[in-house]
């Protein structure tokens, strides 16, 4: 019986914890124009990016970095930092000196 309150006093807490984490935010659409007028359109969902190229799309995997973002899986990457991008490994690049033109919800 001496268990009884210490184990609602826990379960409270936990639920006081779970309430507290923030929402899933959704997913953000980031559109790039690069040098020699190609472009890509980066879909950003948590730990992953999903790039489409004019041929191609890749998933890649968030991986750590000291500024911006970046995200890779085998030879294609994806660096950006502000509104800068650069994508290197992709099908019809290297896309290089990126600016990102509009941002978007999913």
């Amino acid at each position: 019986m001496g268990y009884l309150p210490f184990v609602a006093a826990s379960a409270a807490l936990l639920l006081a914890c779970a309430a507290s984490e923030p929402a899933e935010s959704s997913d953000e659409i980031r559109r790039y124009e690069c040098a020699m007028g190609i472009g890509f359109e980066a879909m950003i969902s948590g730990s992953q990016a999903t790039v489409k190229t004019k041929s191609s799309i890749y998933v890649l995997e968030r991986r750590r970095s000291s500024i911006g973002e970046r995200f890779a899986s085998g030879d294609v990457a994806l660096a950006q930092d502000e509104e800068r991008a650069v994508l290197i490994g992709a099908d019809e690049g290297p896309y290089r000196d990126c600016r990102e033109r509009d941002r978007g919800s999913h």
